[in-house]
């Protein structure tokens, strides 16, 4: 499921951000994220968090996916 473009335009800072943080890739980072939505969004009754929430796990995945990088190196 697609943000409507001005709440894509909302996110890509966010986006931006998390993709220079953990030096991923913005389309990477952009995929997980509507990923993430599009899981959020099925049944939600309250969407208004639903970016907030997509942001904080798609930080999590890539925390864990760094992580596991270290753990194998």
């Amino acid at each position: 499921m697609q943000a409507e473009p001005s709440e894509q335009s909302h996110q890509d800072p966010a986006v931006e951000f998390l993709a220079k943080e953990s030096k991923v890739s913005v389309g990477d980072v952009a995929r997980l994220y509507e990923n993430e939505l599009a899981k959020l969004e099925v049944g939600a009754r309250l969407k208004g968090f639903i970016p907030i929430i997509a942001i904080r796990n798609v930080r999590e995945v890539l925390r864990q996916r760094r992580t596991a990088k270290l753990a194998l190196a």
